[in-house]
């Protein structure tokens, strides 16, 4: 007979915490702010979000979006998302696509960097997309 090795399964910190009565921490181990969970490390934590959210996930769905539009206005473009590394500026005889763009204004805004910024030359309009990805 093979003998099963049983498998420890990791406890939750608020487990560990408030069940157990061990002395650990259920707050987050990088901000030390919200208490340890999916929702938290996903979408609230400041430590995560400044290095990780924007490269991960808000830049990836973006670049999907940057990826259907190009394919729509007919530029030419990879198609497969992964690959792709949205060039700064592309331009057609009908429109221009700005990818993370510092857009100048007259007033100091902070926020001036759309993700992604279509100017239609024609109808003389310009479209903002801007990205956000809660978690849900």
């Amino acid at each position: 007979m093979k003998k099963k090795k049983k498998k420890k399964k990791k406890k939750k910190k608020k487990k560990k915490c408030r069940v157990d009565k061990q002395k650990v921490s259920p707050s987050c181990r990088m901000c030390g702010e919200g208490e340890e969970s999916v929702a938290h490390i996903t979408a609230e934590c400041k430590m995560l979000a400044q290095k990780y959210y924007k490269n991960w996930r808000h830049d990836q769905v973006a670049q999907i979006i940057h990826l259907q539009l190009c394919e729509k206005l007919d530029f030419e473009r990879d198609e497969k998302w992964y690959n792709l590394s949205p060039e700064t500026v592309l331009e057609s005889e009908n429109i221009k696509i700005l990818w993370d763009y510092q857009i100048q204004n007259d007033l100091p805004i902070e926020a001036n960097k759309p993700d992604i910024v279509a100017l239609d030359k024609i109808m003389r309009k310009c479209f903002i997309i801007d990205v956000a990805c809660p978690f849900i």
